[in-house]
């Protein structure tokens, strides 16, 4: 009898064991600038045609998001989210592929959470986007809430930010491929972003910023190389404010 009674239990834990768990999302960001085309002597036709860009200098397409089996075409365009892409969960990596030809772009490991967020920039040492580079970061609620403000990296330079007023000022840092977050007072914070120039002396951008969110936002700054060899700053900024995922 007991033996019976059982066999109901048996069969829910077998039920919840075969259940699939559910995917993860990610959203992927892309970075950078688009190149300087120089205008070519007018055509026969009249048309003044642009030089092409040179090879690496532009995203490529067509692409797609490839996990196992499953390939999902994917338009990527600098400073614009992908809508989230779901990656099942069993899958151990993914890969960003060009379709024509038909050939791995990128390989990563799957995200591990519910909602990443795949900030994919030119490589550092080279510029090109021929062999990009892919920050994964956990993007939920958890990870940034409501009335914070995430610093993201992706420059070569130490990227320094003070929030507050002029008189009550605390200098923070984030380094190459690292991430910081604060939260920001009710009714916004001022935020300056420097570096510090070969003197050691900390250059502020020429403008400060006064961020102020919604009950149900938050804020990203994106920081990435210039694509210029001699720039006159040593990293640029990308300001993104959003509603945060529930």
């Amino acid at each position: 009898m007991k033996s019976l009674l059982l066999i109901p239990f048996l069969i829910a834990s077998l039920c919840g064991q075969q259940k699939k768990a559910p995917p993860k999302l990610l959203r992927i960001i892309p970075l950078g600038e688009e190149p300087e085309l120089k205008q070519l002597p007018v055509g026969p036709d009249g048309i003044i045609p642009l030089q092409a860009p040179p090879p690496g200098s532009v995203l490529p397409m067509p692409l797609a998001l490839r996990t196992g089996e499953v390939q999902i075409p994917l338009q990527l365009a600098l400073f614009n989210h992908t809508k989230p892409l779901a990656i099942p969960a069993e899958v151990k990596e993914f890969d960003l592929r060009k379709i024509k030809p038909d050939m791995p772009w990128l390989t990563r490991k799957a995200p591990s959470v519910p909602l990443s967020l795949g900030v994919l920039y030119r490589n550092s040492r080279t510029m090109s986007w021929n062999n990009p580079e892919l920050l994964l970061l956990r993007d939920d609620a958890t990870a940034l809430p409501a009335g914070r403000i995430r610093f993201i990296n992706t420059s070569n330079t130490m990227v320094l930010y003070r929030i507050g007023t002029r008189k009550q000022l605390t200098t923070y840092g984030v380094g190459p491929g690292k991430v910081s977050s604060k939260l920001l007072k009710p009714g916004g914070d001022q935020i300056w972003i420097g570096y510090k120039d070969t003197t050691g002396k900390i250059v502020d951008y020429p403008l400060s910023i006064k961020v102020a969110l919604e009950k149900d936002e938050r804020a990203q700054f994106f920081f990435y190389k210039p694509q210029a060899k001699e720039p006159r700053k040593p990293f640029l900024i990308y300001k993104k404010i959003e509603k945060t995922p529930k």
